[in-house]
């Protein structure tokens, strides 16, 4: 990338910016807001452009730079950043959140949850505009949000620890499931969590473990879900534990696996092919998906798990159907994400029993597993890839506007040609071509599957 030599005026750089920017009146007005913030030094920076291209395509994220505890700060931080052209690392991450730990320990749940929302926002504000600047691949995007969310659940889970004392009376791990635990997070994003305990350290017995971890996953859940007057770090869903809403919020490792043996279902099998340990205990984390194998990955199917996945065919069709009428749904639509999703993960639980080459958690590295064993052909996988990129790109720049957790496509002129250029197109009708193109050649690859 081309060095910015020192007599580049940043109101000239902005106005040369605007033509990639979504709604380049809001980027005006956003300009206005930040330059008081922007030092002498900042304006010489390669990462000015990063910065302006945050301007026009995120309200809330140019809101959180201003609201930052030393604005100025924040902005520099950003613009001069190493880690624009390159992803931060989940090492070079978590060691920057326990710079910020070690400064100003949290003393109760409110510092707590300051603390990591800061940390959060900081984050995220750098990994849009790597995204938005169109120098960083899909995939290094969703790994990078997939780190900063487990960086925050390591983090949490710390501050729980201290908040609720007595620690470590057993093993304690937290899983990550779905998106989450596939590395490819989206900027508005649930994460899906699934928090287990081991057998207890001594003679306190279950019941003790249980009552402490059960106040330690309450706590972290706080630490990340509650909305407070600085935002939140992730929306917390716990739906996917064993018995859903009405289970307990932490199952031993023991009942885990007792569960899934006598009463798991197909769809929770594919709940579990993306599951990883994140946060807490990591031998635990390693041996809990090991004694889980055999129920995700059985050597053999049966006539109930085809079943199974017929059922949850015909799940995904039911949302769809719900999702008529308004903008296209680009999570539950025809040709949307989730039947992507679908294709991917029948073929790892049809073949992944026994080929563990395929026991892939990303999607798209599952969709290059299943290409290079001849389960997908070349082409097809090419155009599905295509297509779950393009979708996913699309969902972000829905999400990292007002970050609200929409997958759904607006339906207001100006609306849609915001969306349109800030998906690089020059009218909405090229935009609106490329989608039914997509979006249909994925249908066509669902509907043949489990019919």
């Amino acid at each position: 990338m081309e060095r910015l030599v020192n007599t580049v005026n940043a109101d000239l750089l902005f106005r040369d910016s605007l033509k990639l920017s979504g709604d380049p009146r809001l980027a005006e007005t956003q300009w206005e807001g930040l330059r008081p913030f922007l030092s002498d030094a900042a304006k010489k920076t390669d990462g000015l452009r990063f910065l302006f291209a945050l301007l026009g395509n995120s309200r809330f994220l140019v809101e959180r730079l201003i609201r930052f505890p030393d604005p100025a700060t924040a902005v520099d931080a950003l613009v001069s950043s190493r880690h624009l052209l390159k992803p931060k690392t989940d090492r070079e991450m978590s060691e920057e959140f326990s710079s910020a730990y070690a400064r100003r320990v949290p003393r109760d749940l409110a510092s707590g949850q300051k603390l990591l929302r800061v940390f959060k926002y900081g984050e995220m504000t750098r990994i849009a505009a790597r995204d938005l600047s169109g120098l960083a691949p899909h995939e290094e995007i969703g790994r990078e949000l997939a780190a900063l969310a487990a960086v925050a659940t390591e983090g949490a889970l710390k501050i729980a620890e201290d908040l609720v004392h007595d620690r470590d009376p057993a093993p304690f791990t937290v899983f990550a499931l779905g998106k989450f635990g596939g590395e490819d997070l989206n900027f508005s994003s649930d994460i899906d969590i699934l928090y287990v305990h081991g057998r207890p350290r001594s003679e306190s017995g279950g019941r003790v473990v249980l009552e402490h971890y059960c106040r330690v996953s309450e706590t972290v859940t706080r630490l990340l879900h509650d909305r407070t007057e600085d935002g939140f770090v992730f929306r917390v869903d716990l739906d996917l534990r064993p018995e859903g809403k009405s289970g307990v919020i932490v199952n031993s490792v023991d009942a885990l696996a007792s569960y899934y043996e006598t009463s798991g279902a197909v769809w929770e099998r594919a709940v579990l092919t993306k599951a990883r340990p994140v946060a807490g205990d990591a031998e635990l984390g390693r041996e809990t998906l090991a004694l889980l194998a055999p129920f995700v990955y059985p050597r053999h199917l049966d006539s109930s798990s085809i079943d199974g996945l017929k059922s949850m065919k015909s799940r995904i069709n039911a949302e769809m159907n719900k999702t008529k009428g308004g903008g296209y749904h680009v999570k539950l639509g025809a040709g949307g994400i989730r039947e992507i999703e679908f294709f991917v993960t029948a073929f790892q639980l049809i073949y992944g029993g026994k080929d563990p080459t395929l026991r892939e958690r990303h999607t798209l590295t599952a969709l290059s597993a299943l290409r290079d064993r001849g389960l997908v052909p070349a082409e097809d996988a090419a155009r599905l890839a295509d297509a779950y990129v393009f979708l996913r790109r699309i969902e972000n720049r829905l999400q990292m506007e007002d970050e609200r957790q929409t997958h759904r496509l607006p339906t207001a002129t100006e609306e849609k040609t915001a969306l349109a250029r800030r998906m690089g197109f020059a009218d909405t009708a090229a935009f609106e071509e490329a989608l039914t193109e997509k979006t249909g050649f994925v249908y066509s690859c669902f509907e043949r599957l489990a019919s």
